[in-house]
């Protein structure tokens, strides 16, 4: 038996970041989620970061999407952690 525990998105900079300091509560997650942790080369996260940055977007909602968009959802194959 594990439990489960919703791990949110940190805020982006156009939520009220004093509304969500205040509020104390945490949102819930849409979807049930999976942590993945990676080792990456120094000089390749200093460019995920500045890229980010220049985007405007926090690296997880861009390292998501990049994820996302390489392996798309297959109709035919089920749904497993």
């Amino acid at each position: 038996m594990s439990k489960e525990v919703p791990i949110p998105r940190k805020p982006s900079r156009e939520s009220d970041p004093g509304g969500w300091i205040e509020s104390r509560k945490l949102p819930r997650a849409e979807k049930r989620t999976k942590r993945i942790t990676l080792d990456v080369d120094v000089d390749l996260h200093r460019r995920i970061r500045l890229r980010c940055f220049e985007e405007d977007v926090t690296m997880t909602d861009k390292l998501l999407d990049i994820v996302a968009e390489s392996f798309p959802p297959n109709a035919s194959a089920p749904d497993s952690d």
